[in-house]
């Protein structure tokens, strides 16, 4: 399939005029390869684990900001700091974005390609 779409996306720029829309073209499949990585990698134990621990740390930051009122504000900005970048970072492997993009390039291809 991944496969497929890079021929499909390769015939799409040949068929295309203009360098924007090659380019274009081109942009659209280092999209769908930074996808593939990531989509690959999140299959990986190390990075479920690491997922896994990230995830636990940002539960433990939201349990920390709603239940322990002493906390100043420089520290809670902090933590809602703190708490982003855990986020960011399970994001960066989630399936359902990964997937997106490829369906996204796939139906580009198809709506362009003669």
């Amino acid at each position: 399939m991944k496969d497929d779409l890079f021929k499909k996306l390769h015939q799409l720029r040949d068929e295309y005029t203009f360098p924007r829309d090659k380019r274009a073209v081109e942009q659209t499949a280092k999209e769908v390869r930074k996808a593939i990585v990531r989509q690959e990698a999140g299959k990986l134990d190390g990075i479920k684990e690491l997922i896994r621990l990230l995830e636990k740390k940002s539960r433990d930051i939201t349990l920390l900001l709603a239940w322990y009122k002493e906390l100043k504000e420089e520290q809670r900005q902090n933590l809602f700091v703190e708490r982003e970048c855990y986020q960011y970072l399970i994001s960066f492997f989630d399936e359902t974005e990964t997937k997106q993009t490829i369906k996204s390039a796939e139906k580009m291809v198809e709506e362009n390609l003669k």
